[in-house]
């Protein structure tokens, strides 16, 4: 690979001294990043952190303080990918198309000699919001996103809204782990989380729908919802997403992996009260990744995507070949679990969710609403105009 420099063999990680791997190839993103080998020091990342994540592999992970990079632990079939294929990533990366890549930014990956685990460290795909949100008349109507798992859950939550009024939410407006098939997930809606509720198949209860759990029917409903999920863009923003979604979908498939997710997270907030908003900064955080979040001004409301590529190191093996087999008799369809190039056709139909139909956040919109006068200054300042409509004002 053109241009790698030397780079350094351990580097100290909580305190401990840890050995690189493949630093030859990572330090290049970390190059590109502006990031030095010891960046995880200034973080606020401890080891004592780690917990097992939600996935079925159970990986340790961890966020750092500042939430800007994610710890997670590398083992089995992901970290034989990632041993495989660790130079032609940071290649593909390095050098992606002029659109860019939504996989995530791997800035290092290290073995902790004290147990000889594995982790990668990877820039944060959806920072946390920060502020709350209003939500005008979405409670009782639905509209672009919808509101149906506020409605499910307010009771339990001692939520009321009355129709025309608002709601001041924490939290994400939508936020979806997407991957083109039935297994398509709603994680949050209107600032509720929606946990987790698998139906396996020994769960005879949870195939009568009456038996169902409350909880059960909201996750479902939740995945239904992901499946047909679309998603409103600036039109050359909608145009590079889509790209970016075929392009990296066919660069997975050549090297055998399959399973990946979309993570696609959306905050908005009334353009007309971003003035109230002392530091839309913390309302719209900054992504990690280039260009983003896009922002787009509809419906009255000003409106932020952010979106990227996760868990892409599974390979397509014995394993996987057999849950096919009992998927097929099982599952609904289209499922995740096929082989990499239909894995692939099936993932890049989510580029066809992103729609270029929203105006640019400069004055032009709804009657009586400048939001770009309203959030000149603040949003970003740092980034260039062609990346944020928000800073040419």
């Amino acid at each position: 690979m053109a241009g790698i420099q030397m780079s350094p063999t351990t580097v100290a990680v909580n305190g401990q001294e840890v050995k690189l791997k493949y630093d030859a190839a990572f330090s290049m993103i970390r190059q590109m990043s502006g990031l030095q080998a010891d960046f995880l020091e200034q973080s606020g990342f401890a080891f004592s952190k780690l917990k097992a994540g939600g996935g079925k592999g159970g990986d340790l992970m961890a966020f750092t303080s500042d939430n800007k990079y994610l710890v997670k632990e590398v083992k089995a079939s992901d970290q034989l990918s990632l041993d495989t294929h660790a130079e032609a990533y940071c290649e593909y990366v390095v050098n992606a198309p002029s659109n860019g890549t939504l996989l995530p930014r791997f800035y290092l990956y290290f073995e902790r000699p004290s147990d000889g685990f594995n982790f990668v460290v990877m820039n944060n795909l959806l920072p946390n919001p920060k502020l709350h949100t209003l939500l005008h008349d979405r409670l009782v109507e639905e509209t672009e996103l919808g509101t149906w798992a506020w409605k499910e859950m307010k009771e339990q939550e001692g939520l009321v809204a009355e129709p025309g009024g608002a709601l001041k939410v924490t939290g994400w407006d939508g936020k979806f782990d997407l991957k083109g098939c039935c297994d398509d997930k709603t994680q949050e809606l209107d600032g509720m989380e929606i946990p987790e509720e698998h139906k396996r198949c020994w769960m005879w209860g949870l195939f009568c729908c009456p038996a169902c759990t409350p909880e059960y029917k909201v996750y479902k409903k939740g995945k239904d919802f992901a499946f047909e999920v679309e998603f409103n863009l600036q039109k050359e923003h909608a145009k590079d997403v889509a790209n970016m979604i075929r392009n990296d979908a066919l660069w997975l498939a050549s090297l055998n992996l399959m399973d990946h997710s979309l993570m696609v997270g959306v905050l908005s907030h009334p353009a007309i009260k971003l003035k109230d908003v002392e530091d839309p900064t913390e309302l719209f955080p900054k992504s990690s990744m280039p260009g983003q979040p896009y922002i787009c001004l509809r419906n009255g409301r000003v409106w932020a995507h952010y979106v990227g590529i996760i868990d892409f190191l599974q390979p397509w093996n014995c394993k996987k070949d057999c849950a096919s087999c009992i998927k097929c008799c099982c599952a609904r369809s289209p499922y995740s679990t096929v082989n990499p190039d239909l894995y692939a056709e099936q993932f890049s139909t989510l580029a066809d969710r992103f729609h270029g139909n929203s105006q640019p956040v400069d004055g032009d919109g709804d009657a009586g609403i400048d939001p770009a006068e309203i959030c000149k200054g603040f949003i970003f300042p740092e980034t260039t105009a062609e990346s944020n409509p928000l800073a040419a004002k």
